[in-house]
């Protein structure tokens, strides 16, 4: 029924008379309500619903077409604003834990739920018993997500740059969404270039491609739906390829050294790439061989020769010699002057005029020069002073031996000086005897100035050499020489007879 109150003049209802049935009805404020039917009546009134179903939205993870995990909570929220007042309404076509749907009283609506099973399902959300745009939702439910089926294979922890790598990652059970991610970074944390292509043959795996451009550790970082997988990030070395040719090996035991000392040397393989490094030292004995590695890419190499002589000192990289390889290295013995033995001859009596030999051997005795010196113990009958008129060389043999030879020019003692390195040797000095190039034995001196008497000062005096028995005709062959008592000489005069025999007269001056 409708009620109308009608206020009108009594010509409203038309000129014609009409009878009009009224029901009057008094009101509590003295006026009345009157009902009665109009022309026209029933009239026909259409009610308006009091909600608009298609101003509502829907959005959220938990609508999404993928991105949703079994036992795994997702939600979403439904906006009801501008679309009146109305129920909410929400249902699954499969079985969902933790269901809720919390009032924001903000006109939205959060709707929490854990889908149970993987596959597809459908969310209806309603309002006022009407589907709100885009419901039913199709909502692609993925396996658990488990991290520990994720395998990385064939990643090598070592590569040679510029060289491209492959590894594969087979994701098969690890659920989730699927999202693989792969990176390289270089040693300064740059990216490289890198490509990730799943297999047509099976679906969880992927070929990863990437090159590495310097040297040094990269690390490859692989992430599955945004979570690191197990061993992520993985370190990798890489190495430039080996090169012999840049090998460096300096140092003074490539070149010689002592026995019983360590001869050292370096090996710089820095820039020369990643290779196996072979030693070997090859000589009159095994040596001990020592490496340490420095940590920059040098090496110190110690080998402990045990015998002198030459040795080999063999530098392999990746099986090619280095360069100067192999080094040879003299070895010899640490300078000892007590190693030196000197045998010979001429150790032993000399004549004047002749070669004297003496042996030397001092290959034992370590490096040092070796001199000798013959020296007259006086003052010679031929006016010659100590140390002159000697004539000394020493020969080496290369052999770690030495030829010295001396020629004496007079007769008398000698004191042979033999050193090495400025130090003298075992036996010496030593002393010699100097034979006269002649048999003097059978020449006789006689005459008053020789024979013991006194002779007087400023008063010439003689004697007579008889040498008859080596020269039958004189000759240049009588050296004489008188010393007074202050050590000065007198001059003498020789005469020569030409029968071997030869007059001497002299002068003293001194008493």
């Amino acid at each position: 029924d409708v009620s109308v109150g009608i206020k009108c003049d009594a010509d409203m209802v038309g000129d014609k008379e009409a009878d009009v049935d009224f029901d009057i009805i008094p009101n509590a404020n003295d006026t009345f309500t009157v009902k009665y039917e109009v022309p026209q009546s029933p009239f026909s009134v259409k009610v308006a619903p009091s909600h608009d179903a298609s101003k509502v939205k829907a959005e959220g993870p938990g609508l999404a077409r993928t991105g949703v995990e079994s036992g795994k909570p997702t939600h979403f929220t439904v906006i009801t604003k501008g679309a009146g007042k109305a129920a909410l309404d929400v249902s699954f076509s499969s079985d969902v834990n933790d269901f809720d749907v919390i009032d924001n009283y903000d006109y939205s609506h959060t709707v929490k739920y854990t889908p149970v099973h993987q596959g597809e399902t459908s969310v209806m959300v309603k309002f006022g018993g009407d589907p709100v745009p885009k419901s039913p939702f199709t909502v692609a439910v993925a396996a658990p997500l488990d991290l520990t089926k994720v395998t990385v294979d064939n990643l090598s922890g070592r590569v040679e740059v510029d060289q491209e790598q492959q590894f594969m990652v087979d994701t098969k059970g690890a659920g989730g969404q699927g999202h693989l991610e792969v990176a390289v970074l270089s040693p300064d944390q740059r990216a490289l270039p890198c490509k990730a292509e799943p297999q047509s043959t099976d679906a969880h795996v992927t070929l990863v491609r990437y090159t590495p451009t310097e040297e040094g550790v990269h690390t490859v970082h692989v992430s599955y739906d945004g979570h690191a997988v197990p061993g992520s990030p993985f370190p990798v070395e890489a190495q430039l390829p080996p090169d012999p040719s840049k090998v460096k090996a300096f140092g003074p035991g490539l070149s010689g050294g002592l026995v019983g000392d360590p001869a050292e040397f370096t090996i710089d393989t820095k820039g020369a790439g990643t290779g196996g490094l072979g030693l070997t030292v090859e000589g009159p004995t095994e040596a001990k061989i020592e490496c340490s590695d420095n940590g920059d890419g040098t090496c110190s190499v110690s080998y402990l020769p045990t015998e002198p002589g030459e040795y080999l000192v063999n530098i392999l990289f990746e099986e090619v010699h280095v360069p100067g390889s192999p080094f040879r290295a003299g070895i010899q013995m640490p300078f000892d002057p007590s190693k030196v033995e000197a045998s010979g001859s001429g150790l032993k009596r000399a004549k004047v005029g002749e070669t004297s030999v003496v042996n030397v051997d001092c290959s034992r005795a370590g490096p040092g020069q070796l001199t000798l010196e013959a020296v007259p113990d006086s003052t010679s009958p031929t006016g010659t002073t100590p140390g002159s008129g000697v004539r000394a060389e020493v020969v080496d043999n290369k052999d770690g031996t030495y030829t010295a030879t001396y020629v004496p020019l007079t007769s008398g003692m000698y004191t042979l000086l033999l050193k090495y390195g400025g130090k003298p040797v075992p036996g010496f000095p030593a002393k010699v005897m100097v034979d006269p190039a002649v048999d003097t034995s059978t020449v006789t001196v006689f005459g008053p100035g020789v024979d013991g008497q006194a002779v007087y000062r400023e008063a010439t005096t003689a004697f007579t050499v008889d040498a008859h028995a080596l020269t039958r005709r004189g000759g240049d062959h009588v050296k004489t020489e008188v010393r007074n008592p202050s050590g000065a000489l007198t001059d003498c005069q020789v005469t020569d007879k030409g029968d071997g025999t030869y007059s001497v007269e002299y002068t003293p001056f001194e008493n």
